[in-house]
């Protein structure tokens, strides 16, 4: 009896051991590396090799940074205090790895550290949890979150599902608020609002996530996600891209209100692209390779295209202001690392040179030199963190590689310019409409409006836009929805459709003197589209005849004006001016073949007339030339021929003549005028006193040229 009693305990706990095992066994076990449905994933090194590394890369981080606190862990940084930011990264890191003792490690620090908010008070300093910062950080709180949604797919039968729901209730309870009709995330629940918020923090990807997660909130998550772009790209600077640490809801540089008492912090000041901003193309990065969001992509090009104009990925310091002046002159990972994954919206050879250079240049030890200094926390940390979305392995939703084939995102094309054409205009979302697919079609701007919406019909997956309408920026919207009408996947795109013809760009104004002509075009030529036609002027009156792009052979001062213009759009224009000391030659015409009279008005007489512009044996001299009998368009050429001392000896013969004493330099000075330009050969000086002597030649007189 006593051994069948010990058989049976024996089966017990070999069957609960097993249940412990499937119970810590992900669903998606490490490396998962997907491919993302949107997007450009370096294809340098194999999928293993750069999994590889992201390996690599963790256990040094967990090595560095994790301290086990009894039945919970933390992450601390090189001081011995634990940020929730940290925590979040630990817990995003954890979820993707498969590490479950971890994750729930992280996440019972984060309970045990919460504030009456249900969010982790910012920073502790031991695993006990004493305070050095009070109420939460909104960065920290959406990465956890984000973090509880993969775990509960990672591992279904936890509490994870249940515990997501509730911290992301309390983040956007707590975390957001309302500025002007935008929703706005705070910084914290007890920090920022419309005057002060941190664009760094914005992850529209986690929203969108949270959207399908939790329908009730669906609404709410979207709006967020599209308000963050509207904040974060007017902070943005037009050239570079690159924004402030913080802002306020309008875009603001540096906020006011909470963000006064905002010291500046590595890499700048709270104006500048600093420590806190440098994390933004990797949250706004994750919304484009889930989600493909036109807005999140327009952003990331802008930032890879300075990159590659300015600094180089092998040249991206630690801290700019946001024109790309360079703050300070090393360099880490939280930059670089967030710029190749900003490539990742650009091309496939921007995604391979970025992720190349900077994963073979990060270092956490030894001589760092020109690569970058990866071994403090920070900066370890997040270089952990954006190998695993560069690699594949930080993925949405969970079980599948693309979306669901009911989250279809329409795709309206290119922009669409009205010039040469007509309204209306059929945009296309290339998806399937009806059941349950509902189409949104809306205009932002010039001023907004929605024209359909709400609608289960098949054809609402196409809009055609009328001349009522009008140019403008259009939307399209398609929403999946269950059998009870809730939304479960929102996909959007949108497009620009212009009435705006490019204006002619004539560039500076000329002097006419060398070259006495000029052949006027627009530099921009190629950017009008077939059918525009084109009239020039001269001081406010049509020259006849000139309605081509090019007005030849211009050699009389005036102000000339370009006018192009085509249907359905309004005409455009531009100016140049020329101005001229020269003698003004006379145009002859005849409408047959026969001999013409040309004439010059102005200057000084006499005057060599040519048929070369390089001269050669004059035609003849005089005011005017008649030419031999021609029968189509010929140039001659007319030269004022009163300078003399063109050739040969010019200036006076020795220094006794035409010297000038200037007590200021103690110099003679030899001057003379010219007309026209020469080559002086020699100068011969002739000292009366032992000494050193100095000749210089100085630089022309404007005001003794008759070109000017």
């Amino acid at each position: 009896m006593k051994k069948k009693f010990t058989l049976l305990l024996l089966c017990l706990v070999s069957v609960f051991q097993i249940q412990v095992l499937k119970a810590q066994t992900p669903t998606y076990a490490y490396p998962q590396n997907r491919n993302y449905p949107y997007g450009f994933q370096q294809n340098v090194r194999t999928k293993t090799e750069a999994s590889g590394i992201a390996d690599s890369w963790y256990n040094d981080w967990k090595s560095r940074w994790v301290e086990t606190c009894g039945s919970s862990a933390r992450v601390k940084d090189g001081g011995g205090s634990s940020y929730s930011e940290g925590i979040g990264y630990g817990m995003l890191l954890a979820v993707y790895r498969g590490d479950k003792t971890l994750f729930d490690g992280l996440w019972t620090y984060y309970k045990n550290n919460m504030n009456n908010h249900g969010l982790m008070n910012w920073c502790r300093n031991s695993c006990s949890g004493g305070s050095c910062g009070e109420n939460g950080a909104t960065d920290g709180d959406l990465d956890a979150a984000m973090a509880l949604v993969i775990a509960s797919c990672q591992w279904p039968s936890g509490s994870y599902a249940a515990d997501g729901k509730t911290l992301i209730t309390n983040i956007k309870n707590w975390e957001f608020t309302t500025c002007n009709g935008l929703t706005v995330q705070k910084a914290g629940d007890w920090l920022g609002g419309c005057n002060c918020t941190n664009p760094s923090y914005f992850s529209p990807g986690y929203y969108r996530a949270f959207a399908q997660f939790i329908p009730d909130q669906s609404s709410f998550w979207l709006k967020a996600a599209d308000d963050s772009y509207t904040v974060l790209l007017k902070s943005a600077h037009s050239t570079t891209g690159l924004i402030p640490a913080w802002s306020d809801s309008d875009g603001g540089i540096g906020g006011s209100g909470d963000c006064n008492s905002i010291a500046a912090n590595g890499g700048g000041t709270r104006s500048d692209y600093q420590f806190d901003a440098a994390r933004a193309p990797w949250r706004i990065a994750i919304d484009y390779l889930w989600w493909g969001t036109p807005s999140a992509k327009t952003w990331l090009t802008k930032l890879t295209g300075w990159v590659k104009s300015g600094p180089g990925i092998s040249g991206i310091k630690a801290g700019y202001k946001r024109d790309g002046s360079q703050n300070v002159d090393y360099r880490n990972s939280a930059f670089t690392g967030a710029f190749a994954l900003a490539a990742m919206a650009s091309s496939q050879d921007d995604a391979n040179s970025f992720f190349n250079w900077w994963t073979q240049n990060s270092v956490t030890s030894g001589n760092v030199g020109s690569r970058l200094d990866d071994a403090p926390y920070f900066q370890n940390s997040l270089r952990t963190i954006y190998v695993l979305l560069a690699t594949g392995n930080m993925w949405y939703p969970c079980g599948n590689v693309t979306p669901p084939s009911s989250c279809k995102k329409p795709n309206l094309g290119t922009d669409i310019s009205m010039c040469g054409s007509s309204f209306p205009v059929t945009l296309q979302s290339k998806t399937n409409g009806g059941g349950n697919i509902r189409f949104t079609w809306k205009r932002t701007s010039p001023s907004a409006a929605t024209f359909v919406t709400s609608s289960s019909n098949a054809t609402d997956a196409n809009y055609n836009v009328t001349a009522a309408n009008g140019a403008g920026t259009y939307v399209v919207v398609r929403d999946s929805v269950d059998n009870t009408g809730k939304i479960v996947c929102t996909q959007t795109d949108e497009i620009v459709i212009s009435a705006t013809l490019q204006t002619p760009a004539l560039g500076a104004d000329k002097v006419l003197c060398n070259p006495a002509s000029y052949n006027l075009s627009p530099s921009n030529l190629s950017s009008f589209p077939s059918g525009t036609t084109w009239q020039w002027q001269k001081n406010g009156g049509n020259i006849n005849g000139a309605t081509s792009s090019t007005l030849s052979n211009v050699n009389e001062a005036g102000t000339y004006k370009l006018t192009a213009s085509i249907s359905g759009c309004n005409s455009t224009s531009d100016e140049i001016k020329l101005t001229s000391s020269l003698p003004t030659p006379v145009n002859g015409c005849r409408s047959s073949a026969g001999t013409v009279t040309l004439s010059v008005s102005g200057g000084t007489a006499p005057y060599n007339w040519y048929s070369s512009s390089s001269g050669g044996s004059a035609l003849a001299t005089g005011n005017t030339y008649t030419t031999p009998s021609i029968s189509s368009t010929t140039t001659y050429y007319v030269q004022d021929a009163s300078g003399g001392g063109t050739k040969g000896n010019v200036g006076p013969a020795n220094n006794s003549i035409g010297t000038v004493w200037d007590g200021n330099d103690y110099a003679y000075k030899l001057k003379f005028d010219a007309l026209s330009a020469f080559t002086l050969n020699s100068v011969t000086v002739f000292p009366n006193a032992a000494g050193t002597l100095t000749v210089r030649v100085l630089k022309k007189r404007q005001d003794y040229c008759t070109c000017v």
